[in-house]
């Protein structure tokens, strides 16, 4: 018998296990009244609530997409993983979400299992990243970009020797096989907003040529209803004004092989709206000029368009919840 050798730990809470059980029970009675009362929208919530529990068999703190990737990613490749516990076999623990005060928990873990590599996610520091990088507790911090990386260097004014803790981890997202129609042509864009108003010119340019015009705001929306909607548009068109460090409802779209078209922006660390973006995945526009010219290009022959890009192919290579686990393991290989 294997016994696993990869733990992940979501909270350090001890009646963690104890809330798990009742949230579940408090998410099974909301069901039942939902039901009762006909709201439909709510149960559903509901019901997708605790279809999460169950399959995570426990609950999430810090970034739902990227700790339930890391989950789906164990589990598709078939490596065993313990949760929220670690034993003499570990040997690499993994935090989701550590607060700064629980530092002194993974310090107790390495006391008792000095063999044991631990790690953190992107964004499984919360607190001051600099007293993560001084523990001797943490062996690896990752960050999600390049430039990612270099933000944390000099932010938290990281030494040369320090920074050997520092490594890249793209997160991954779910790709699944494509449906038969997945290149059909819809003529539909679905355009997505981050933290700025919905721009009228945008909606107006793409309906006056035809195309229908879904928009989803950032925050304001289901993530299983997100991929849902994606089958039904030929791209999506990004606008933002911040810079990403990875960007996964990016990566959402190139999972179900629709092409991005982002609002390009830059920062002082050499970091881009979306860090990933390439020739394959989509493009980035400066102005509502450059972005009406794209529009027109794919008015005038959306296969000939749609073709000139492969997000599904870099998706399930890179970005895929295996992918970045697989990613992980190779990078621990040279330290375990």
């Amino acid at each position: 018998m294997k016994y696993p050798e990869y733990s992940i730990i979501n909270s350090f809470d001890p009646f963690d296990g104890v809330i798990f059980v009742l949230n579940k029970l408090k998410c099974m009675l909301r069901i039942v009244i939902c039901t009762l009362t006909g709201d439909k929208r709510r149960r559903l919530m509901r019901v997708r609530k605790l279809e999460l529990l169950r399959y995570c068999g426990g609950n999430l703190y810090g970034h739902r997409s990227l700790n339930l990737g890391m989950i789906r990613g164990f589990k598709r490749l078939g490596i065993p993983f313990l949760w929220n516990r670690v034993t003499k076999h570990t040997k690499c623990v993994i935090l989701l979400w550590c607060k700064e005060k629980e530092l002194k928990k993974v310090e107790k873990i390495k006391r008792k299992y000095p063999h044991v590599v631990v790690v953190t996610a992107p964004t499984g520091c919360f607190g001051d990243i600099k007293k993560f990088i001084a523990s001797p507790a943490i062996d690896y911090i990752s960050a999600a970009s390049a430039w990612h990386k270099k933000s944390i260097i000099h932010s938290a004014n990281v030494d040369k020797k320090s920074q050997r803790k520092l490594f890249i981890w793209p997160t991954g997202v779910q790709v699944d096989p494509l449906p038969r129609d997945n290149d059909k042509i819809n003529m539909a864009v679905l355009c997505y907003y981050k933290l700025v108003p919905e721009n009228p010119k945008i909606t107006q340019y793409l309906t006056s040529h035809g195309i229908k015009t879904h928009v989803v705001h950032y925050g304001a929306y289901q993530l299983e209803d997100y991929r849902k909607l994606l089958d039904s548009v030929d791209f999506v068109i990004d606008v933002q004004d911040i810079v990403e460090s990875q960007g996964l409802a990016v990566a959402e779209a190139w999972a179900k092989n629709r092409p991005t078209i982002i609002k390009h922006n830059v920062n002082a660390m050499g970091g881009e709206t979306c860090p990933y973006l390439t020739r394959d995945t989509g493009m980035f526009y400066d102005t509502d000029k450059d972005l009406f010219k794209i529009i027109d290009e794919y008015v005038a022959g959306p296969e000939k368009f749609l073709k000139k890009f492969k997000p599904y192919k870099v998706a399930t290579e890179k970005f895929s919840d295996e992918a970045s686990i697989k990613y992980l393991m190779g990078f621990l290989k040279k330290t375990i």
